[in-house]
């Protein structure tokens, strides 16, 4: 172990993206099983109380980490606002489109409600969190270049940690302004406000592996005990809640691909990794896809909970990944040439 570098963390990306979209697809499960009193008991209600979303703050952390080696290979801004938002819009489109048809003819909503909830205004306006995520991972594409500029002067690794922390506590201060000054706005983007800390994270793990820094005895002793955070992944502070869970979780996946990284040469290891790096690879797509055709289900009543509805609902979620791919593709190619993006 002591010749690790925080450059696994890069490695094995896709395979914890993987475990990520997994995580995200648990813990919708437990949510319906909450919401509709369906065996909410036992594991379920355990996984939903102390694990809940924290995949969705793993995406996010990843993300950061990604495009800190984007920006490292090609800092011209223009070009990296048009690959990132075609990378993620045309995805979006291609799904939200069709879903949201769907959802306006089910519940009588008008064109207006349509545009709305495509375009996101109806996150601010009303709180909906459809699609939540995208709108929010649009917010870190727009500001990452600034963030980028502001982190990559940094030569020590205490100088990075700094400059997250001090992000970090600008952020919580805001949220805190929301959650008093204004409760109603609050409790429409407190799911998001929050969400940056595991971003600027992100942000510092690049660094860290961009730079092959050592994980050293200190650091592995550091994130043992952060997993002790866990406990207080049931507090009632939306923002305690939110660090401490995905402290203790990425404390736990760092572990977790070191130890994969040192037995990955078995075959059923290797199977198993193998598996879960497919998800990792089309993971935004499955997020997109399982969360509409979720919604779908539960729009006829056919509520994920219960496994003669879970089953199905997934199998025709992961049918639909290739398709969409194919799909995003295809209208992709056209966008890049004229753009002159490779």
């Amino acid at each position: 172990m002591k010749n690790k570098t925080f450059k696994i963390i890069s490695d094995y990306r896709t395979f914890l993206m993987g475990l990520a979209i997994i995580s995200i697809i648990v813990y919708h499960f437990t949510e319906d099983c909450f919401s509709y009193k369906y065996m909410f008991n036992g594991w379920i209600k355990t996984y939903y109380k102390y694990i809940s979303a924290v995949g969705v703050d793993i995406f996010l952390m990843l993300s950061g980490l990604g495009l800190f080696y984007s920006m490292k290979k090609n800092d011209n801004t223009k070009e990296f606002y048009k690959k990132r938002y075609i990378k993620i819009l045309i995805p979006y489109l291609v799904v939200a489109i069709p879903s949201l048809i769907q959802f306006c003819i089910v519940y009588n909503q008008d064109i207006i409600y349509f545009f709305k909830e495509l375009s996101f205004i109806n996150i601010l306006q009303e709180g909906t969190r459809k699609y939540w995520y995208v709108f929010f991972i649009c917010i870190c594409y727009f500001i990452f270049p600034v963030l980028y500029k502001y982190i990559n002067k940094c030569k020590e690794t205490e100088d990075v940690i700094t400059k997250v922390i001090l992000l970090t506590l600008v952020v919580t201060l805001f949220n805190e302004m929301f959650r008093v000054g204004n409760p109603v706005l609050y409790k429409r983007i407190s799911l998001m406000i929050v969400r940056f800390f595991p971003f600027f994270a992100g942000i510092l793990l690049g660094f860290l592996s961009y730079n092959k820094k050592k994980i050293t005895t200190s650091n592995y002793v550091s994130m043992i005990i952060c997993m002790g955070l866990i406990v207080l992944a049931n507090s009632g502070n939306n923002a305690l809640r939110t660090y401490c869970r995905f402290i203790a979780v990425a404390a736990f996946c760092i572990l977790f691909v070191v130890l994969i990284s040192k037995i990955d040469k078995y075959i059923i290891i290797s199977f198993f990794k193998k598996i879960v790096e497919w998800f990792g690879k089309y993971s935004f797509e499955i997020y997109l896809i399982h969360v509409s055709v979720r919604r779908v289900f539960a729009s006829y009543k056919m509520y994920p909970c219960e496994i003669r509805y879970f089953i199905p609902y997934i199998i025709i979620s992961l049918i639909l990944v290739p398709i969409v791919k194919l799909l995003c593709n295809l209208i992709e190619k056209p966008i890049k040439k004229t753009l002159k993006l490779s």
